[in-house]
């Protein structure tokens, strides 16, 4: 059964590229100069060919040596769904309102960053004598900037920081 359906998707995705590849010549030959003036047709274009690319290293290597690069270039296949975007008028005005405000999010984010790394240098000067125990262990702990801010990041996600703050709030070496 899994052969099969392996089989099958290989076989979709090569006819799938080679209607994208005839696209892709037809227009080019239509449009001639026009045609890498618009970015959609540019990124059509750079999807294919990297389609292409990753077709080639899966043919021309059996062992696993560029098992990575052929992953890459199957990841970037996925990107074809972002070509319904040119038809679909609402869904196009969503992603240029998330583009729009990307460069706010941005800055939402850096103070956020800033606010982690305030709170992470004040817990490792606080926290950093207290005993690791079931919770506040090796992996979450503030003996170090680097683990003490993934607490952070993991403790605002919701990830059982309660337990790691009843825990620590029964150390009574940081009184000390």
């Amino acid at each position: 059964m899994l052969a099969s359906v392996e089989t099958f998707t290989e076989r979709t995705n090569l006819i799938l590229s080679f209607i994208f590849l005839v696209e892709a010549v037809i227009k080019i030959f239509a449009l001639r100069t026009q045609y890498f003036k618009d970015s959609w047709n540019i990124f059509d274009f750079s999807v294919v060919v990297i389609s292409i690319a990753g077709l080639i290293i899966d043919r021309a290597t059996t062992n696993s040596q560029l098992g990575s690069q052929a992953t890459i270039a199957r990841a970037f296949r996925v990107l074809r769904i972002l070509r319904i975007i040119k038809q679909a008028k609402t869904l196009r005005v969503v992603i240029d309102t998330l583009l729009v405000t990307l460069p706010q999010m941005a800055n939402v984010g850096s103070l956020l960053l800033l606010v982690c790394f305030i709170y992470t240098v004040l817990g490792v000067n606080m926290f950093a004598p207290v005993q690791l125990k079931e919770n506040y262990n090796h992996h979450a702990n503030f003996m170090s900037f680097g683990s003490g801010f993934l607490l952070l990041i993991r403790a605002s996600t919701g990830e059982a920081w309660d337990v790691i703050m009843k825990e620590v709030a029964e150390d009574r070496s940081i009184l000390n």
